[in-house]
């Protein structure tokens, strides 16, 4: 999707043992950053249970605009982010940029896919001897 000035850190907090992970990047004009910041590892309500945490925030040049509460069951095979409480969330045009965002980075797979699937396609088919 065009975007543009796209960049990127990582730092760690020794004194929390946190890390946090920025991608800025501008689009149509905006600039946006979104931030992940790992809270650490810890138990849930059974002792076997083992979580890792942290936020999700999205900010619109200097405005917070979302930000979620995000987990991971660390016990599970595959485990995967998924967000538990939105602490900030301040309606504006920035909803509408990210939905266009989103759209054309599901097209952009999309054709990506279909490409992959097609070169699959005609590779097998030289493959087949009559």
């Amino acid at each position: 999707f065009p975007v543009t000035d796209v960049s990127g850190s990582w730092t760690r907090d020794d004194a929390d043992r946190a890390d946090t992970i920025v991608v800025g990047f501008t689009y149509k004009g905006t600039p946006y950053q979104v931030k992940i910041i790992d809270g650490g590892v810890q138990s849930g309500y059974a002792s076997s249970d083992v979580y890792q945490r942290g936020k999700a925030e999205l900010w619109r040049g200097c405005e917070l605009v979302l930000g979620l509460d995000i987990s991971k069951d660390l016990d599970r095979e595959f485990p995967e982010w998924k967000w538990f409480n939105v602490y900030v969330l301040a309606v504006g045009e920035w909803m509408k940029d990210v939905l266009e965002m989103e759209t054309q980075m599901k097209a952009r797979l999309s054709q990506r896919l279909q490409s992959s699937t097609d070169a699959d396609a005609i590779t097998r088919a030289a493959n087949i001897k009559l």
